[in-house]
């Protein structure tokens, strides 16, 4: 859901960044590796546009890590927005139509199903997935992102080419 939020097409920080600025050649958050029964980093990558970094230079990775921090800051007020309820709605749709879409084999069925299995031994558990997620309602997302989205849990990384970040 998170990932979505925050990394969709659809997602502010998205349009911000690869549409209305122009200064992203690819935007996401991997909610992949965030998948277990530990804690795990959810992690939000921006592939800065050459040009954009050569004329720019450190001061847009700056600008950048900004504009991801406040992101995620937003939504521990996600609830307040107008278009808060709809958007979760048409989330939670396309994550339900996605987890279906990956029962395409017997494969990726078992493995879908253990995923989640593994994590409560109930063999119930993808209808309580499927409850769980359309029971979410923006304040659940308020709620999250005061929870875990704050600066003391946050670590900044940048890459640069040739050259270095200055």
């Amino acid at each position: 859901m998170i990932a979505e939020l925050m990394g969709g097409e659809t997602a502010p920080l998205y349009k911000k960044l690869r549409y209305e600025e122009q200064v992203a050649s690819s935007l996401g958050v991997d909610n992949v590796s965030s998948i277990g029964v530990d804690a795990r980093p959810l992690t939000t990558y921006v592939t800065v546009a050459k040009d954009k970094y050569d004329a720019q230079g450190g001061a847009l990775l700056d600008r950048i890590d900004g504009d991801v921090s406040r992101a995620y800051e937003s939504l521990s007020a996600f609830s307040s927005q107008s278009d808060s309820a709809a958007r979760l709605e048409s989330i939670k749709s396309q994550l339900r139509n996605d987890i279906l879409a990956s029962f395409d084999s017997p494969a990726n069925i078992a493995q879908n199903f253990a995923n989640y299995y593994r994590l409560s031994r109930d063999p119930q558990v993808l209808e309580k997935v499927a409850g769980a997620i359309a029971a979410l309602k923006p304040s659940d997302v308020d709620a999250f992102a005061k929870k875990y989205f704050t600066p003391k849990n946050r670590v900044s990384i940048t890459l640069a080419g040739k050259g270095g970040a200055q």
